[in-house]
């Protein structure tokens, strides 16, 4: 079994763990990162800037501070203390990618519609939202499915 394994449970995202020295991970991917590929487009890239020495933002979460740098990435749950923890850079890494497949794999909700860019699904034009704000390329661009160009 992998340190930390995903699913959904009524509709929400869901983390398991083998040890529990990787729960503040869990807890800040699926409820911090939800089940929302903006967020996680945000923290994969706030990942692979910091691994290629680029200026990273800061991660803008409801629940943990966030603190990533090349010595590994820190978290801590703001309302609860008991939820922190200090893990490699490369093993994030590892598990966004993870759980990046994760949330473009879970079923979109059928009553909502959609006005930007419905043609698209969902990851994809939430992509092109990040792209837009972020007015850059994201940098998983050729990378884990999402497109080297387009959609336009």
């Amino acid at each position: 079994m992998d340190v930390i394994r995903f699913h959904i449970e009524n509709r929400r995202p869901r983390y398991e763990v083998s040890d529990p020295a990787y729960t503040a991970l869990g807890v800040w991917l699926v409820m911090d990162v939800g089940h929302s590929a903006t967020m996680c487009l945000d923290a994969l890239a706030i990942v692979d800037d910091t691994l290629h020495q680029r200026e990273a933002e800061e991660w803008e979460g409801e629940g943990f501070h966030v603190d990533v740098s090349l010595d590994g990435v820190s978290l801590r749950n703001m309302y609860n203390p008991d939820q922190q923890g200090e893990y490699p850079l490369d093993f994030v890494r590892q598990t966004l990618e993870r759980y990046w497949a994760f949330v473009i794999g879970l079923p979109g909700d059928p009553q909502v519609t959609r006005l930007y860019r419905p043609d698209l699904p969902e990851w994809q034009a939430d992509l092109l939202e990040w792209e837009a704000a972020w007015k850059r390329p994201h940098p998983y661009r050729g990378r884990l499915g999402i497109p080297v160009s387009g959609p336009a």
